[in-house]
């Protein structure tokens, strides 16, 4: 039960800084939705296929 209600705060979390990130503000102006959620995901992606990669040496 701990882990689900983990979850749900970090997926909140990162929900209301996406918003954040999308909005005008005093950090300048709002970015594209595209670069918000593309670069996580690409890093997220990424970093575990080069572990994998360097576990299963050939």
């Amino acid at each position: 039960m701990i882990l689900v209600t983990l979850a749900q705060f970090f997926a909140a979390n990162m929900n209301v800084m996406t918003k954040y990130l999308e909005m005008d503000g005093p950090h300048g102006p709002g970015m594209d939705p595209f670069q918000v959620r593309v670069l996580p995901h690409s890093v997220g992606c990424v970093y575990p296929e080069s572990y994998m990669l360097e576990q299963w040496k050939f």
